[in-house]
């Protein structure tokens, strides 16, 4: 009873033990940013288990262990930051339940993850764990990425190879002049000749897992498809499926053997390509009909049947199938060697035919008479619709297609059930769904417009108008365009209510709401329109009043960023002489104008009051009431704090917004709210985009630190100030005590709150010693 007792604690012991185990999702690699140190915390208990002492940290794919680093010196440790290696490597890799090391004399070794030594640092490079099975060079020069690495080497030049296994024995003593590692237990390897920068002078050949060659006298091989290899081999002409490879016949050949050394396709052919087993691209040297060497091209598959009688010109390969071309024609075949569709068309190509872009369709199309028509398989090779269009293309949002023929008949296909067929020039879908309800469609006639629903039934037409765009401007719910009719551009109503007469040259609306950016421009758009009227643009609303006098020269209407919340705009033009010379002004939603374009720049305040600036003009900046022509404050210079920036893009403004107002070479704090100017002044400012809600100034030589509305929280005491990244490390860390800035004072820094509260003494030699001695940083 005990003795079971016993046993059930030791497997909730186990249990437990077993859950607690630590996910590479539960920890983060944290940097201490003062001594650019790096440890590893367990996010989900905020354990540190690994301090901040290491210059670079990897855990490893099967986070068991840790890669870490001091200077240029590599080691290991566990996840609670117990040596496993010491640091005392030139790189290391991850290698599963392995590490790979290599000393500082370039010597490779492998080590278990516990630490205990498997294969001694001797060998010039060991390769990545493969299969079990590692590539080992004596006597040569590897070419390796130093560092927390993986593995691979750039190139390893001259010595002797072997392969070695995971207990470090031996698995082959041949005299191999290369190697490349194991896949699907066979190695392919280099026998003879010499490895200077390159191979030469040997064969390739195969070696099995437990050390012995398949075969010899291979100039080249492959790596394995499908269990087979494509080799090159002297052998002379005629000579079929011989198992025996013959010496010093040139030219060699190419052919196709399996992994017990089998001749599958015999060695006469100049080229060799294994897709598949049951499809091998062969490329055979002939001569033609004048006697001049050509080339033809064949595809086999292993058992030496010929997939396409026909002689092949071309061949396209692609992830999943393969396209062909016989007799000039093109066909698609699988991978596998299944064909999907014969040599017999001109043209095929992948065709996206709807919103769910992963199903996809073949083109193909047929010429004759120097007419090309088409039609659409799917990837069973069953046609979907028959030879017989001019013209096959999708819409544009992949909502269905369109299909031309005799030129004009064009026709609509959603889910391939046909909805529509018109005579006509043109067809596509007319609207956003964001405009519509229904899926309608634009027609287009000669020189009219027509809006038909699904069944071809005409919800618009009027004679001689053309529909230029569908517009984002509505008019009780209505749907409206922008049309054209004799040379001139109006907006019409779906019931052929004209809404804007057509005497205007050209009618801009906003129809793209790609982002909230644009959807805060339609938002305070909407009822203003951009428009060209006798060659010169001007603002119009949805009735079609000119609101503002027409101008010359380009002229846009864009949302000021600090006025989103209070139904400003911004507008600007380019004066005539001076094509690079933009001038702002502003308007409200209403057409109303509060100020002409003539400004250099202009911010709108939420307090009914803007600043102007100009270059050319005295005073060069003010304070301006809306509709007034004389300012309230007159300054030389103003500077825009990031307090008054919107707090994300829904038009949210700070509660507390600064702007700084240059007066007699003195700066001053303006609360864009209370539109109160501040009695505090400086001569500097030197945060004026407001780190962490504070900005250091400077006054008669000292420096000091105020808040948003321009109120001292350090008085201007200290030769200099700084703060330490911005105040945030980054989003994540913080000073362990809100030691946030260094202050210098009599020649020597110290460390200070916010507030202006001393922590450390004045004695240090710089801000970063203030910073070092701190506390850790943490993580919040």
């Amino acid at each position: 009873m005990n003795k079971l007792v016993f046993t059930l604690i030791l497997f909730l012991i186990t249990s437990i033990a077993q859950s607690q185990e630590i996910k590479k999702a539960d920890l983060d690699i944290i940097r201490n940013y003062r001594t650019n140190k790096m440890g590893l915390l367990n996010r989900s208990t905020k354990d540190t288990l690994i301090p901040c002492k290491y210059d670079r940290l990897k855990i490893s794919k099967n986070v068991n262990f840790a890669m870490v680093s001091k200077g240029n010196l590599y080691g290991a440790v566990d996840l609670k930051g117990n040596e496993i290696l010491p640091l005392e490597y030139s790189s290391i890799s991850d290698q599963g339940n392995f590490i790979l090391v290599v000393s500082q004399v370039d010597l490779f070794g492998l080590y278990a993850i516990t630490g205990d030594e498997i294969i001694p640092e001797r060998y010039a490079y060991l390769g990545k764990v493969s299969e079990g099975k590692l590539r080992a060079n004596e006597g040569g020069k590897a070419y390796y990425g130093q560092g927390i690495f993986s593995g691979e080497s750039v190139e390893v030049t001259g010595g002797k190879w072997s392969f070695l296994d995971t207990n470090g024995r031996v698995i082959s003593r041949l005299n191999l002049t290369y190697a490349r590692d194991f896949k699907d237990g066979i190695a392919s390897v280099y026998v003879g000749g010499k490895n200077d920068d390159w191979v030469y002078g040997g064969n390739w050949t195969y070696l099995k897992s437990n050390g012995t060659l398949i075969m010899n006298g291979v100039k080249d091989i492959s790596r394995p498809i499908d269990g087979l290899f494509a080799a090159t081999c002297n052998t002379p002409k005629g000579v079929k499926n011989e198992k025996k490879f013959l010496k010093n016949n040139e030219p060699p050949f190419d052919g196709v053997i399996d992994k017990k050394g089998q001749v599958v396709l015999p060695f006469q052919f100049s080229d060799v390509q294994i897709y598949s087993q049951d499809f091998i691209k062969c490329e055979r040297q002939i001569k033609n009909k004048d006697g001049k060497e050509d080339y033809i091209i064949e595809i086999y598959n292993s058992e030496g049947k010929k997939i396409v009688e026909n002689p092949i010109e071309e061949i396209k390969s692609h992830e999943k199938y393969v396209k062909i071309k016989s007799n000039g024609l093109w066909g698609i075949y699988t991978r596998k060697g299944r064909e999907i569709l014969p040599p017999e068309y001109d043209i095929i190509w992948e065709f996206n035919a709807f919103l769910n872009q992963k199903k996809t369709y073949l083109q193909v199309g047929k010429t004759e008479n120097d007419q090309t028509k088409f039609g659409l398989f799917d990837w069973n090779g069953n046609n979907i619709l028959p030879i017989a269009y001019d013209n096959i293309w999708n819409q544009s949002d992949y909502r269905g297609i369109i299909l031309t023929k005799k030129g004009r008949n064009h026709s609509s296909y959603i889910n391939w059930e046909k909805v529509l067929s018109m005579d006509c020039d043109t067809l596509f879908i007319a609207n956003p769904k964001r405009v519509f309800k229904d899926t309608l469609f634009q027609v287009e006639l000669a020189n009219q417009s027509l809006i038909v629903d699904l069944k071809g039934q005409k919800l618009f037409d009027m004679p001689g108008t053309k529909i230029i765009h569908t517009t984002e401007i509505l008019d009780n719910k209505q749907n409206v365009f922008v049309a054209v009719k004799e040379g001139k551009q109006g907006l019409i109503r779906m019931d052929k209510r004209i809404l804007i007469p057509f005497k205007f040259d050209n009618i801009v609306s906003w129809t793209s709401l790609e982002n909230n950016y644009d959807v805060l421009q339609y938002k305070y758009k909407k009822n203003l329109i951009e428009a060209t009227y006798e060659g010169k643009k001007t603002v119009i609303n949805s009735k079609g009043d000119i609101l503002m006098p027409p101008v010359k020269g380009d002229f846009e209407i864009s949302v000021d960023p600090y006025s989103w919340k209070i139904n400003r705009l911004m507008i600007s033009k380019v004066e005539d002489q001076w094509p690079n010379d933009r001038k702002y002004g502003g308007m409200d939603t209403l057409g109303n104008i509060i100020t002409l374009p003539k400004w250099d720049a202009l911010f709108f305040l939420p307090n009914n009051h803007y600043v102007a600036h100009s270059y050319s003009k005295e005073p060069r900046c003010g304070l301006f009431k809306n509709g007034q022509t004389n300012p309230e404050i007159e300054f030389e210079w103003f500077s825009i704090g990031s307090e008054l920036n919107l707090q994300n893009i829904t038009g949210n403004l700070y509660t507390d917004s600064i702007m700084f107002f240059k007066i007699k070479d003195q700066w001053f704090p303006f609360d864009v709210y209370a539109s109160k100017l501040g009695t505090n002044h400086f001569d500097r400012i030197q945060d004026d985009d407001f780190y962490c809600d504070m900005s250091i100034v400077e006054v008669d030589g000292k420096k000091g630190i105020i808040d948003p509305k321009g109120n001292y929280l350090v008085q201007p005491l200290y030769e200099d100030l700084r703060n330490r990244a911005a105040c945030v490390i980054n989003s994540d860390y913080h000073t362990k005590n809100g030691q946030e800035y260094a202050a210098k004072l009599n020649g020597r820094w110290g460390g200070i709150t916010t507030k202006g509260k001393k922590l450390t003494e004045f004695k240090f030699e710089s801000p970063e010693a203030v910073w070092k001695s701190d506390g850790d940083f943490f993580k919040w």
